[in-house]
């Protein structure tokens, strides 16, 4: 029997008998079971995190379709028979492959499916802070150093009117009010003000 060109079915053996005894058969019934490959219609799932110690693993990946009481099984690649454990970190634009396990025919599917993660690590715009003095006593101020935790440098500052400011704020020119500071995010994660 070859695996992937012969079919299921009965397949009989036959020993020929000789003048007195007639030939002898007997026969081997192949059965094959076949599970589909899981469902996974979109084949990129994309993560926002605040910082590399929260990356998902295997288990966050989702299929859109397996059958009932079946599992997913995970592979590095199409063709590995080496299953990665649920808790894997995941690895930015990296292709997870999928397999489907049917518990009760104890048999997995010979074709997967793939998911590709995408990972990327929030922007930090630190939190609020504040600048308060009396008018006499002002002075120029680099509003970055009023932001708490621990801002990313690569942001943008705009004034109270909305247009673009330097983030320093100049003693008896600029206005009182709230100047916002915002870091960009990428193609997953939003801005953070």
């Amino acid at each position: 029997f070859v695996a992937g060109t012969d079919v299921a079915g009965v397949y009989t053996y036959t020993v020929a008998g000789g003048t007195i005894c007639p030939d002898d058969t007997a026969i081997v019934t192949v059965a094959i079971t076949v599970i589909p490959a899981p469902v996974i219609t979109d084949a990129d799932q994309s993560y926002c995190i605040v910082d590399l110690a929260s990356s998902p693993t295997l288990a966050d990946l989702t299929v859109d379709t397996i059958g009932a009481g079946n599992t997913v099984r995970w592979y590095a690649d199409e063709t590995s028979t080496v299953e990665l454990p649920s808790t894997t970190i995941l690895t930015n634009n990296t292709t997870y492959w999928a397999s489907q396990f049917d518990t009760a025919s104890n048999c997995e599917s010979a074709t997967r499916d793939s998911k590709t993660a995408l990972i990327e690590v929030a922007p930090n715009a630190g939190t609020d802070g504040s600048y308060s003095d009396c008018e006499i006593d002002l002075v120029n101020t680099d509003l970055f150093t009023l932001l708490g935790g621990s801002p990313a440098a690569t942001g943008t500052w705009t004034a109270p009117d909305g247009s673009a400011h330097s983030g320093n704020f100049v003693a008896g020119t600029d206005v009182a009010g709230v100047y916002t500071y915002t870091v960009a995010g990428g193609t997953i994660c939003p801005d953070d003000t």
